[in-house]
């Protein structure tokens, strides 16, 4: 069982190497070489168990542990990444760079198994590292302009993010000794709770970056459509879920049953959660709402979290809402990012007005879609009710918070308007996207994932116990529960009404707003000015601009000061002529040269910017741990 452990994270990355040798020689042989690795991986995630123990790296070492909920984890990502390559395989037949893609895709598989199969936070951050830079390598695939700029943040978020969980680890563990996950919340018992409550926040920086969490969500919207469609799956599915796993670590382990940080990871689960459901109905672009809707979803599982922590020892009812929400999220995703690379792939247009009508005539892709849109809309009868059942229970039972429980009943009503605008565009209208009957546009591998992922929703929805309900019971032990729900009844009235709220705000909204204010002249319209960017309006200006530009005047102040003490030394002491002692301008800290290359460097690639912060820490800490040797 401990080889298989060492199997399922290394695997993927040689075989990742082995792609791409393989792909010199023959393409079709690397393709289905990189689908056999993936259902390898499959097959001993679903073997796994025990633990497993590698010294000496980093000083700390790397710690493997197959708990229920991480088993789950895993097993669900290497479902996903089948499903991925082998609608990639197809998908990517006439994409540039295949053999990188490959390549790249595989290693951040193993990285992502890495991340689950993890014993300690210290394991976690370097699997995590791992897969942010692999995953940039594929974000940025078709190096076209829009991907380019879409890597750039993603890495900029990656590497800045990053730097603050690190720091937090190194806060966390000066003040616990331990970064293991079973050991972390006694140590912290005894420690001053400023210090840690400081240390989980600068933790749960870099995981919520990658969930896509608000305020650091920026990444989000913009990599999904620039990602090739197989990777925006993978992004979409699994990837932001290896930060909802850090902040599950973070919320079940170490700050276990904290009120004060339930609160904060509630109040920005619920902010993501009604972000991503305005910026999803407001989107013109197909993977955009695909992308702003995976965003919000990000924010149903965090209120999950935050009411884990705030509901104590009765917090089973969080707990199963948090991993079934995850698992459904994550199937869902898959079968509407999978659909939205068929249509991508026939039309190579994302815009909404040129995709009207494309579905008509197209029963099996209507249908999958269909069951996906109703699953992540919340209707009974679907996997999605099920798991929004779970939360908003949780949400009750805790009482006090209208405010939010009605925020999380109006962000499942826009989640209804924004999928039904997608089918209505695509499947009901009549326009330019519309082909004849009888157009050839499925293939075998997108058929297959299709019809696999689309189909877990009604099975979900109409057999909960037999399913979610033993998924979510399977991994109560890591989150720090016991003992079975009480019965939750999904379908009695309490429930299915609370289920009807977000059905008739969804269509209120969708037929007042979606086909009065968001549609003109018969043509879907973007009323979101330009200029409104946190990335853009925020974040760039501040990290690029004001940031580097007060690092170079707090670089020159010493410079400055040298050459007055010497001016003064010349007048007062050696004052001869006069004259001033000038120093050579230094032209890293004193003074940008007019080099294009360093300008654009540390002025305007935000990145790169965060790339050279990253080495400059790295360094340290490898001086450091040097020296501790």
């Amino acid at each position: 069982m401990n080889l298989l452990i060492y199997v399922a994270v290394f695997m993927p990355m040689l075989g990742g190497a082995a792609s791409f040798l393989i792909g010199l020689r023959n393409k079709n042989a690397r393709d289905w070489f990189a689908i056999a690795v993936s259902a390898l991986t499959l097959v001993c995630t679903l073997l796994l168990g025990g633990e497993a123990v590698i010294p000496g790296i980093f000083g700390m070492g790397l710690s493997f542990h197959v708990s229920d909920m991480q088993h789950i984890l895993s097993v669900l990502a290497a479902v996903i990444w089948v499903g991925s390559e082998l609608f990639g395989r197809e998908y990517l037949h006439h994409v540039r760079g295949r053999n990188r893609y490959h390549l790249f895709a595989l290693i951040t598989l193993g990285a992502t198994e890495g991340i689950f199969l993890s014993g300690d936070l210290f394991t976690t951050f370097v699997f995590f590292e791992i897969m942010s830079f692999t995953s940039y390598v594929t974000v940025k695939q078709t190096q076209d302009q829009k991907a380019m700029r879409a890597g750039q943040t993603y890495l900029a978020v990656a590497v800045g993010c990053g730097m603050a969980t690190l720091t937090g680890l190194m806060l966390l563990y000066s003040q616990t000794g331990t970064l293991a996950f079973d050991g972390m919340y006694a140590a912290a018992q005894g420690c001053d709770r400023t210090l840690i409550f400081a240390s989980a926040v600068l933790i749960l920086i870099g995981f919520g970056a990658k969930a896509g969490m608000f305020p650091i969500h920026i990444w989000l919207p913009d990599t999904h459509p620039a990602a090739p469609a197989p990777f925006s799956a993978i992004l979409s599915c699994i990837l932001t879920k290896t930060g909802i796993f850090g902040a599950l670590v973070v919320s079940c382990k170490l700050m276990r049953f904290d009120i004060d940080w339930g609160y904060l990871v509630l109040i920005l689960g619920t902010i993501t959660m009604a972000l991503g459901a305005v910026m999803a109905l407001l989107s013109v672009d197909l993977k955009r709402t695909l992308a702003c809707s995976s965003l919000s979803q990000i924010g149903f599982i965090l209120v999950g979290v935050g009411m884990q922590c705030l509901l104590g020892g009765h917090t089973t009812i969080a707990m199963d809402g948090t991993i079934d929400h995850i698992v459904n999220h994550a199937l869902i995703k898959l079968a509407l990012f999978t659909a939205a690379g068929v249509i991508v792939m026939n039309k190579e247009t994302l815009d909404l007005n040129e995709l009207q009508g494309y579905g008509r005539h197209k029963p099996y892709l209507m249908v999958t879609f269909l069951l996906a849109a109703l699953g992540v809309s919340g209707i009974p009868g679907f996997g999605g009710y099920i798991s929004k059942t779970l939360l908003h229970e949780s949400i009750v039972h805790y009482g006090g918070l209208e405010i939010i429980e009605w925020i999380f009943i109006v962000s499942g009503g826009f989640t209804l308007a924004y999928m039904t605008k997608l089918f209505v565009c695509i499947f009901v209208e009549k326009g330019a996207g519309e082909e004849p009957r009888g157009t050839k546009y499925l293939t075998p591998g997108a058929a297959i994932v299709l019809a696999a992922a689309a189909a877990a929703m009604p099975v979900f929805g109409l057999f909960p116990v037999k399913t979610l309900e033993t998924i979510g019971m399977y991994s109560q032990h890591f989150m720090g529960g016991h003992g079975e729900m009480n019965g939750v009844a999904y379908f009695n009235a309490v429930n299915l009404i609370g289920g009807g709220y977000s059905i008739i705000i969804g269509v209120l909204v969708y037929l007042v707003i979606v086909r009065h204010v968001l549609k003109r002249n018969g043509r879907y319209v973007n009323i979101v000015p330009e200029w409104l960017s946190l990335e853009n309006r925020v974040y760039r200006p501040l990290f690029a601009g004001i940031l580097p530009r007060l690092g170079r005047t707090i670089a020159r102040l010493p410079d400055g000061m040298a050459d007055g003490v010497i001016s003064l030394m010349r007048r007062c002491i050696f004052n001869k002529d006069g004259t001033h002692v000038m120093v050579k301008e230094n032209n890293y800290f004193a003074k940008y040269s007019d080099e294009p290359y360093l300008r654009k460097g540390f002025s305007d690639t935000l990145a790169f910017s965060f790339l050279l912060l990253g080495i400059c820490l790295v360094a340290g800490l490898i001086y450091i741990l040097c020296g501790g040797v």
